[in-house]
């Protein structure tokens, strides 16, 4: 767990250490860890820092060759969230990162975690 000097993103990482260590899910093998997990990580970070800011990948005509010129310059559109209620499943489910593959540029989901299906992630 990486996070710098970022001190909410720390909270974020530290939240899931407890989840771990009170044996709601076990990190190394992903068994038991989902959505809710991260509904109360990204909760303890806005907590700390007052919002949450993120890229959606569910921006229309990510294909469109202005949405790729933007991308491609580093441009993502941001989501802002201003209040803590607004931190649930569906917004989880709606994180997305800066993607480039065969010169295509984009933004991608987040969540599931590789090797954990959306079925068990969103089950949780």
């Amino acid at each position: 767990m990486f996070v710098g000097s970022d001190t909410g993103l720390t909270l974020h990482e530290v939240r899931h250490g407890g989840q771990n260590a009170r044996g709601e899910y076990n990190i190394s093998t992903g068994q038991g860890y989902g959505v809710n997990d991260e509904v109360d990580a990204y909760k303890a970070q806005y907590s700390y820092d007052g919002k949450f800011i993120y890229n959606s990948h569910n921006i229309k005509d990510q294909g469109n060759p202005l949405n790729q010129n933007l991308f491609k310059n580093g441009i993502f559109p941001a989501t802002s969230i201003l209040n803590i209620s607004s931190i649930n499943s569906k917004m989880i489910n709606d994180v997305g990162v800066p993607h480039q593959a065969r010169g295509f540029y984009g933004i991608i989901p987040l969540y599931p975690p590789e090797g954990i299906t959306e079925t068990q992630f969103n089950s949780n």
